[in-house]
Formats: structure tokens, C-alpha cells, sequence
């Protein structure tokens, strides 16, 4: 039943999120590596890691390791959109994120 009522609250905060997205400062997506070449690496990365599936040792190895490369983007965004706006958002969604990688450990 909790996890329903996450489900139910979450896209409030990836809205919020992705709200603050475009007001980004070039400084903070560069300082992030929200641009260029880390970026390429984090989302080379990803991709590698979704490929990666039928190698991993079981489902839930492999969705750890995809979410675990999705924290890092996420941890890019939600620190360039706190710097570049003062507003504190998408926390909840990591911590979502984080507590159902504590479930599957």
C-alpha cells in the first residue's frame, strides 16, 4: 500500500524537477556535466549498463547497477537546478530511488 501512494506522489516531484530544468545556468550544466563530453560518458555509460542486461548475474544486480547510473545524472541535475535557483527539488524522487535500491539489497 505504501509504495502505491509513492507512485501516486512522485510525478508532483519529477514535475517540479523537470519545472526547474530550463533555468539551469550554463555555468552549473557545465560545472555538472550536463554538457559535452561528460555527459556523452554518463549517458554512454547508462546505455552500456541497460545493454548489459542478459550478462547481469540476475535482474536485480542489473536494475542496482541502472539505478545507480540514473543517482548519478539525477545527482547532476538536482545539484545544478539547486545552485542555479536556490530551489531545493527533486529530492524526493532520489530518495524514492534510493529506498528501492535498499529493497532490492
Amino acid at each position: 500500500p505504501e509504495l502505491r501512494v509513492v507512485w501516486e506522489y512522485l510525478p508532483f516531484h519529477f514535475e517540479q524537477l523537470r519545472a526547474q530544468i530550463p533555468k539551469i545556468s550554463s555555468e552549473q550544466i557545465a560545472a555538472h556535466g550536463l554538457i559535452g563530453m561528460p555527459q556523452r560518458f554518463k549517458l554512454r555509460t547508462l546505455a552500456s549498463v541497460e545493454q548489459a542486461r542478459t550478462r547481469a548475474r540476475s535482474v536485480w544486480v542489473w536494475i542496482q547497477r541502472m539505478l545507480k547510473q540514473i543517482d548519478t545524472i539525477l545527482d547532476s541535475l538536482i545539484d545544478a537546478v539547486g545552485y542555479s535557483t536556490g530551489v531545493a527539488a527533486g529530492g524526493v524522487v532520489k530518495e524514492v530511488k534510493e529506498s528501492m535500491r535498499a529493497l532490492m539489497a
